[in-house]
């Protein structure tokens, strides 16, 4: 703390020092060319973008429609037009020597719809002819089994066009015994025992982008992926001193989908440009599960098709140096056909929303300025008129429509060259899972959850303060602090007797993160750096069944990582070692009370450039995915206040030792 609040001071005292106007003006972006990252031998720009100082990649958590897709990532000035590629995934597939330089900075400064987003990093790519072949070999090895993924990707450049692709498969196998099974009952003698589980999948993923461009400033990016996925679970707990299981699970799963993607762009003149992106998805989700609890047996399945079309037009216009302008329009339509059954022994028991058909039609409108006040001010401001109609044919029939207005606003102010402070608020809407409108049980969790026919969007308002300094050329601190209030927060209710998703009204959110990048060369560690994030978060609701103030289900109070990382360009070595914390969360049901927490995980790394074209990955972690769930069962509901029974599974894993090898052929 003491060196970042030296750190807050020295940037205040640069203030009063004069500097070059052209500097300040361009201070809302800091670049890295390729030569920064040299010491670290990239291989591909996911692993430039790691090494940002300060920066962390921010997937988005609600994708609804395109603008909600985004993450804090571009590539060549533009969101990529995808909702099931990760930008993890995307960068991964871009080789390092393709990349030109990586920019940052805060939406603010951006001519584009990324209001919603902070701290942004813009990929730009080197477009001269070139051809590169990669491939993957990687895997892990672990207790009882372990798992192997290859993957190949290579791109191409000539004249106008680029071609890139990707594809992927892979095979898990694994196991984890746990140390304790622990079920305890007012009154009676607890009972222990031992749980183990097994899982194994496999699975395959295709990707391929094809980009044409000229020189007059229009462009069309053509994008598929596809992905297949199918495994299978299981666990037993066997008591202490007994010759059978107590009780058994098994379960199955086989997941499809595709995604193809269209976004043509044409930059009229050098002051307006127009864009148009195309999304069409489709999905399909099955799963089976198997319980037996000594003499009785339970069984339940479920199957779902998702499909998805949304559309996005915007046009811009450069009304100056300081000022554009945007104006658009999106349309979506999205549907869910589901089923699921539920078998209790041979008897098949009915429960409410079991076969479901859910659509929703959604338009919206929107405006947005951005621009500059002087050398030290940014702005982005917008707003966005959304029109949403709900349909569900089940057991229950409705329609309704919804409206929403979202205003948003974020203001950058350029203290110096150095550091910068964001103000930004906005108004958002979530998306719903329509999974939520279909009953669903999880005989693993022991749990139904009853669909529930009048879900609405989640809505928000949002105010966020932010803070980011740079020091010592590979040195950051970023800060955040913010609040929200929540209308219709997602979270489970009770419905006709039984759990449910559903909204509990009003509920707010204090929030705080942190994170530091500290170069140690100045301390005399060469080539190393020190970095750590800290995630704090506070919310508060009624429960709608004590009516006592609490958190919302499945909220982390605090979260953080720690790392050391040391480059050794001589060796052609990099080696890290880091630590990962949360603390943990309490999820709240009629009848129970589950709390689930994660223990801190430790792992270390090195990696070796065999070559200009070979380069050698190994870690180990300790921990990954070891926790404590702790079930609270109550008499009738939590109201009663009387417990029935407590329950806690414990899962330790054995340390994970992970492997790669990537070699490239350009």
């Amino acid at each position: 703390m003491a060196l970042a609040a030296g750190l807050f001071l020295q940037s205040h005292d640069a203030i009063a020092q004069s500097f070059d106007d052209t500097e300040l003006s361009m201070s809302a972006r800091r670049t890295y060319e390729p030569a920064f990252f040299a010491d670290s031998r990239p291989a591909t720009a996911w692993d430039m973008v790691q090494r940002v100082p300060g920066f962390q990649l921010v997937e988005p958590d609600d994708r609804r429609g395109l603008s909600g897709a985004r993450a804090n990532v571009l590539i060549d000035g533009r969101a990529p037009t995808s909702k099931s590629d990760t930008l993890k995934a995307r960068l991964s597939r871009i080789v390092a020597g393709d990349v030109k330089r990586i920019e940052v900075f805060y939406a603010g400064a951006s001519e584009l719809d990324l209001a919603t987003q902070t701290l942004i990093a813009d990929v730009r790519l080197d477009h001269a002819p070139s051809r590169s072949f990669a491939a993957t070999f990687d895997g892990d090895v672990r207790e009882g089994g372990g798992g192997a993924h290859f993957g190949i990707e290579g791109s191409r450049r000539d004249g106008d066009f680029t071609h890139t692709a990707s594809a992927r498969i892979y095979t898990e196998r694994s196991r984890a015994v746990s140390g304790l099974f622990l079920r305890i009952e007012p009154f009676a003698t607890p009972i222990e025992g031992r749980l183990i589980e097994t899982m194994d999948g496999q699975g395959q993923k295709l990707d391929a982008d094809l980009l044409w461009s000229d020189p007059d400033g229009r462009s069309l990016t053509l994008g598929v992926n596809a992905t297949a996925d199918r495994g299978r679970s299981a666990s037993a707990v066997r008591l202490d001193g007994a010759a059978t299981d107590r009780e058994r699970y098994a379960s199955r799963y086989d997941t499809q989908g595709v995604e193809v993607t269209a976004a043509f762009v044409n930059r009229v003149s050098e002051a307006r440009a127009f864009e148009l992106e195309i999304l069409q998805s489709l999905s399909d989700t099955g799963y089976d599960d198997a319980y037996r609890l000594g003499a009785d047996s339970y069984s339940t399945d479920y199957d779902d098709r998702v499909t998805e079309t949304t559309a996005k037009a915007t046009v811009s216009q450069r009304v100056s140096d300081g000022l554009t302008l945007q104006a658009g329009a999106e349309g979506g339509f999205a549907r869910l056909d589901g089923r699921s059954s539920y078998i209790d022994g041979l008897a098949s028991i009915d429960l409410p929303a079991q076969d479901v058909s859910v659509s929703e039609w959604r338009s919206e409108l929107f405006v947005r300025a951005k621009g500059r006040g002087g050398l030290r001010w940014r702005y982005d401001a917008g707003l966005a008129l959304e029109t949403a109609t709900l349909r569900q044919r089940s057991d229950v029939r409705f329609a309704k429509t919804l409206q929403s207005l979202k205003p948003d606003l974020a203001v950058t102010y350029v203290i110096n060259e150095h550091s910068q402070l964001s103000l930004s608020g906005a108004r958002r809407v979530g998306q719903l899972d329509f999974s939520d409108f279909v009953t669903s049980v999880s005989l693993r969790s022991q749990l139904i959850e009853v669909g529930n026919p009048s879900l609405e969007p989640e809505r928000r308002w949002t105010l966020d303060l932010g803070y980011n300094r740079v020091f010592w050329r590979d040195g950051a601190l970023n800060l955040n602090l913010g609040y929200e209030w929540i209308d219709n927060p997602r979270d489970f209710v009770p419905l006709n007797g039984r759990d449910a998703p559903g909204a509990l009204g009003g509920a707010s959110r204090t929030y705080a993160t942190a994170s530091m990048t500290i170069p140690l060369d100045r301390l005399g560690v060469p080539s190393s750096t020190i970095s750590g994030t800290l995630n704090l978060r506070r919310s508060r609701v009624t429960d709608p069944v004590t009516g006592e103030r609490r958190e919302l289900s499945g909220e982390v109070g605090a979260s953080g990582s720690l790392a050391f990382r040391q480059d050794i360009p001589s060796r052609r070595i990099n080696w890290s070692i880091d630590v990962q914390a949360s603390s943990n969360s309490r999820s709240f049901r009629l009848r129970e009370v589950r709390d689930y927490q994660a223990r801190p995980s430790v792992g270390a790394q090195i990696e070796y450039q065999a070559s200009k074209a070979l380069k050698l990955s190994l870690r180990i972690e300790t921990n990954t995915l070891a926790a404590d769930n702790l079930r609270i069962l109550y008499f009738n509901s939590r109201a009663s206040g009387q417990i029935e029974n407590f329950e806690q599974r414990s899962t330790q894993v054995f340390p994970i030792l992970y492997f790669r090898v990537r070699k490239v052929f350009s």
